[in-house]
């Protein structure tokens, strides 16, 4: 069995991944959502795959991942996470058990080795960079979600979850070892982010701290443009996940050449391209972080994207990219939510001639499910 469930989780990602088989089913959430997305969502999901387990026995989840430090990706796991230490404490039952969590945290980002003061250093200038960034921007949105990583990171803890295991650097990251870790009947082979990544980031973090003593606004505000687009994006967990021939690969909102560089630096491009079973298009569709030539070297049999029209995501152009990649070809894309502009969008690609086809997750549904085997 193999199977990606796609849940409501307004403009973010929530994943589960099921593998196994029917008898032994085995789960794996990638990421929360944003703020909802736990009750509307993975709650009722989590509770109903649940009442199949034993009576007494708590739903074990294999791995809890968030590709990313943002409110669209960890605000649900957070939340996952608070209602079993909320059990604890009031001597309920659990309901779940994670065997691990990964998650690249702000300060582990930043901090290598022996330099944790510069990362105290830096979360420190966060909340100036945040209000230079400007109420209510992207930027300041996803600055508020480094006080997060450490709350999960508490929360994971308090619950006796592993953190980032089995990697040595406290780090998921390409490159080292292991690059793939093997679960029952599936690996998860990790693509990005790269440890060139890591430590270019973090070089660059440290310019910005070393030229900070101006501390006007222009600095903050560029040093807000680089926490948003770079610190977090650019270290998106990337995943490809393997059973038998069957391949699914989970992008986060990693940017289209990062993840080509980690399926090249893997050895998994033939021909300068890769055919996967699903992709899980990046960054909710945005047209910021593909290109059609990127369509062209990663082709798939399933496309997922997970976005319900903030920011103007899924973009056009994006949609445009993809198809004009993939013409003629047969292919599936399964959206998280219903829009006029997508459905529109389908129909016409039919009407031209193309093999296109799509589904659509339609309200109150709390999931749509990919079948793979």
């Amino acid at each position: 069995m193999l199977k990606l469930e796609i849940l409501a989780a307004g403009k973010g990602d929530a994943l589960i991944l099921h593998h196994g088989t029917s008898t032994a089913p085995r789960h794996m959430v990638i990421d929360g959502g944003p703020g909802g997305t736990w009750t509307r969502a993975l709650k009722p999901r989590l509770r109903a795959l649940g009442a199949g387990a034993q009576l007494g026995e708590v739903l074990p989840i294999e791995l809890v991942m968030v590709s990313h430090l943002d409110d669209d990706h960890i605000n649900g796991i957070l939340a996952m996470l608070r209602h079993e230490v909320d059990l604890v404490d009031d001597h309920q039952p659990r309901t779940i058990r994670a065997g691990g969590l990964w998650v690249n945290v702000f300060d582990r980002l930043l901090a290598a080795d022996d330099t944790a003061a510069s990362a105290s250093a830096a979360a420190a200038e966060l909340p100036g960079i945040a209000q230079a960034a400007g109420p209510g921007s992207e930027s300041a949105a996803v600055i508020a979600s480094v006080p997060q990583g450490r709350q999960l990171e508490d929360l994971a803890r308090r619950l006796g979850i592993p953190l980032n295991r089995p990697f040595p650097s406290e780090l998921v990251s390409s490159g080292g070892q292991p690059d793939t870790v093997t679960f029952s009947d599936i690996t998860v082979r990790i693509l990005g982010p790269s440890q060139q990544r890591l430590d270019d980031l973090r070089a660059e973090w440290k310019r910005y701290l070393d030229a900070k003593k101006e501390k006007d606004e222009q600095t903050k505000a560029q040093a807000a443009a680089f926490v948003d687009k770079s610190i977090f994006n650019l270290s998106t967990i990337i995943a490809l996940v393997e059973q038998g021939p069957k391949r699914i690969l989970l992008t986060g909102d990693a940017r289209g050449d990062d993840i080509l560089k980690g399926l090249e630096a893997a050895g998994l491009l033939e021909h300068d391209a890769i055919h996967v079973d699903v992709l899980k298009v990046p960054h909710h569709g945005s047209k910021n972080n593909v290109t059609e030539q990127f369509f062209r070297q990663v082709t798939a049999d399933q496309v997922v994207i997970c976005a319900d029209n903030t920011h103007d995501n899924p973009d056009q152009e994006m949609l445009e990219m993809l198809r004009n990649a993939r013409s003629g070809a047969e292919y599936h894309i399964s959206f998280s939510y219903r829009l006029p502009r997508l459905e529109a969008f389908v129909q016409a690609a039919r009407d031209a001639g193309e093999r296109m086809t799509a589904s659509f997750r339609d309200d109150p549904a709390e999931s749509l499910v990919l079948e793979l085997g």
